[in-house]
């Protein structure tokens, strides 16, 4: 069966209620000149398309990216829901499972490949995100450490993430306080917008947003 083709909704960047049309995956890695973990980033960190579109997933399609190739001719791939397989040269396919470790005083999820043991996070964010900068954190969004799906993954610089631990975000109405939340990832998660949609709104105060945030 034919996957169908990854598209994105273009967004008003001056108000997020608004769309503009669509424009496949394609179309936008031959404009842009990106290869796909390239877009993943992209969308991810919610950047400016044609200097007027914030771009968002109209169907939450990805393609599973090859993440080791060994010399026996094994290929270990990731999905986008946060599953792992590896395929053999015989064309066998068996489904690789993560599992829940303790590392530094919390629980993670590890995936084995090739006998050698990664975080399984890290894999998804590196696959699908263009993560490799060790300067820069792998966050799970809803703190859930099962969930290793690429929406539920967040990149942030190292500084950003300490920093983050005691900012609070304020919802303001007309100017007036109404609302208080702890941090980023609980203000995204009580308004169902990204943790960088969030990030937006607090650092562009003055201009039209769907929510008026600020950092308090």
């Amino acid at each position: 069966m034919k996957r169908p083709e990854k598209r994105y909704l273009m967004l008003d960047k001056n108000d997020i209620t608004n769309a503009c049309g669509t424009i496949t995956a394609k179309e936008i890695k031959k404009e842009l000149n990106f290869t796909p973990q390239d877009l993943n980033q992209f969308v991810h960190l919610g950047k400016i398309f044609r200097n007027k579109y914030i771009l968002i997933e109209d169907e939450d399609v990805y393609e599973d990216q090859l993440i080791l190739e060994v010399e026996d001719a094994r290929k270990y791939y990731a999905t986008a829901t946060g599953r792992f397989y590896v395929v053999y040269k015989s064309g066998l396919k068996r489904e690789i499972y993560p599992f829940p470790k303790k590392k530094e005083n919390k629980m993670v999820m590890i995936v084995k490949l090739n006998s050698k043991e990664y975080y399984a996070k890290n894999v998804i964010a590196s696959a699908f995100l263009g993560w490799k900068d060790r300067s820069q954190v792998v966050r799970l969004k809803d703190k859930d450490f099962k969930n290793l799906t690429v929406n539920n993954i967040a990149i942030i610089d190292r500084n950003e993430n300490l920093s983050l631990l005691a900012k609070k975000v304020g919802l303001f109405e007309k100017n007036k306080l109404v609302n208080v939340y702890p941090s980023i990832a609980e203000t995204a998660r009580q308004l169902s917008i990204s943790d960088q949609t969030v990030r937006n709104y607090c650092s562009n105060v003055n201009k039209k947003h769907k929510y008026d945030l600020r950092y308090i």
